[in-house]
């Protein structure tokens, strides 16, 4: 209730009502001395019966012992008035649900960078054995830096709190909750990993894949688990992250990702490499696994080299295609290449050495090298440099035209995100790269 606006809490004086919260009401409070600005939860007084009394201790003792720059800290826990009250960090920002509900879906980057820093704080859990059991986008909020923070332990569980439920009784949001525990089962780190599916995909198509008005409900539909395919949905998802959805959504829990430590070292790897996809089904981008070359047998040293040199005069000046459409680069994105005489050099084969042709006689016509559009867009962050050798040559959201069966070994920077390689090879279709850029570590 407002009612308690004006009055003091410890050291805070009550400034303003947020709202209720699980098991308690949330004020915004400020310390009376150092001005601080502090978010306070008190245990509703309905609630301050011993069992409820129990979470309420249980929540605060459980946040006191995590650090994570995406979990919300814990400042101190006193009484007002006989009920106990949790002194938390207090979030400038927006919740995530409204965020999902006012862009009615995220669009795969933004999706992508806040499902990480959810994931990171959630597997920072697991690695302490705390399974926190009410993931959602109502438990999340967005600060004014756009960094997600984990919100409300009311109900999280460790080994020191085993008893705070009781198997075969649950409690949580039905939207979010695993098979086996609205089966009975007790919840582990891949109930977790099921929440996080359901918030992934919430994220990207605005909505939770599954609805039902009972328990009942929910368990005939999630037994065999079946939803819209993110992508038809959100023409920016992307396979993988459809992929990852999948497997947190597996209904046997040992097919999921066993905790969510291990499905942040997926995400971990997705941004080491990158790959274009075999069929993307939407032209948009998206990031692999491993890329791939596929080099065919080297058949003439001397044709390979001069191909090579053709494909170069044709991607710099062939005039048979308009300039292609760029979002960041110029009409040459290459850094500036040497001019390279097209005089034909001795070749070295099987001992013997072939001298080159007179160049009285006309050589043969030689077809263009074709070109291909290329796009790249990074998952975690929208402006990005293109480097190569140390040389900016673009940024991104990139799209351009380049010559086929050329290689490029090229570094994505970014202010905060590590420096990302990127190598491929351009290909005849499928030429979308979507690399992920992983956060600096401070």
């Amino acid at each position: 209730m407002s009612g308690l606006v004006g009055q003091m809490v410890g050291e805070y004086r009550l400034v303003e009502f947020l709202g209720a919260g699980g098991m308690g009401d949330v004020y915004r409070g400020e310390h009376s001395k150092i001005g601080r600005v502090v978010a306070v939860k008190i245990l509703s007084r309905a609630d301050a019966r011993s069992d409820m009394t129990e979470r309420f201790f249980n929540e605060a003792r459980i946040q006191a012992g995590v650090q994570h720059k995406h979990i919300v800290n814990l400042y101190d826990f006193v009484e007002h008035n006989g009920r106990p009250c949790i002194i938390m960090e207090y979030v400038d920002g927006e919740m995530l649900d409204q965020r999902i509900e006012r862009a009615r879906g995220l669009q795969a980057a933004e999706a992508f960078r806040l499902f990480k820093q959810i994931v990171d704080a959630v597997a920072h859990l697991h690695r302490s054995r705390i399974v926190h059991r009410d993931i959602k986008s109502n438990n999340i909020k967005i600060d004014r830096s756009g960094a997600a923070k984990l919100l409300d332990f009311g109900i999280a569980r460790d080994p020191k709190s085993s008893k705070v439920t009781s198997v075969g009784s649950y409690i949580g949001t039905m939207q979010y909750a695993a098979p086996e525990i609205l089966s009975g089962a007790k919840a582990d780190f891949r109930s977790d990993v099921w929440a996080l599916g359901i918030l992934c995909y919430e994220m990207l198509c605005g909505r939770v894949p599954f609805e039902s008005d009972s328990v009942t409900g929910f368990l005939r539909i999630i037994a065999r688990p079946s939803y819209d395919r993110p992508a038809k949905v959100n023409a920016s998802c992307t396979p993988e992250m459809e992929r990852i959805i999948d497997r947190c959504l597996e209904a046997e829990p040992g097919k999921r990702y066993a905790s969510a430590a291990e499905l942040a070292e997926d995400l971990d790897r997705l941004g080491a490499t990158a790959t274009p996809s075999a069929a993307p089904r939407t032209g948009l981008l998206h990031t692999g696994q491993t890329l791939t070359r596929g080099y065919g047998p080297i058949v003439a040293v001397g044709v390979a080299a001069l191909a090579l040199v053709v494909g170069l005069f044709a991607f710099s000046s062939s005039p048979s295609k308009p300039p292609a459409e760029s979002t960041g680069i110029g009409p040459t994105p290459i850094a500036t290449q040497p001019q390279v005489a097209l005089t034909p050099q001795p070749v070295q084969t099987s001992g013997q050495t072939i001298a080159p042709q007179s160049d009285s006689r006309p050589g043969p016509t030689l077809p263009p090298v074709p070109l291909r559009q290329v796009s790249i867009r990074p998952m975690a962050v929208e402006k990005a440099e293109i480097q190569e050798s140390g040389q900016v040559i673009g940024h991104t959201p990139f799209r351009q035209e380049l010559p086929v069966g050329r290689s490029y070994h090229w570094t994505l920077r970014a202010t905060g995100y590590d420096d990302t390689p990127l190598e491929f090879t351009v290909r005849d279709t499928d030429n979308v790269y979507s690399p992920v850029l992983k956060e600096r570590q401070k």
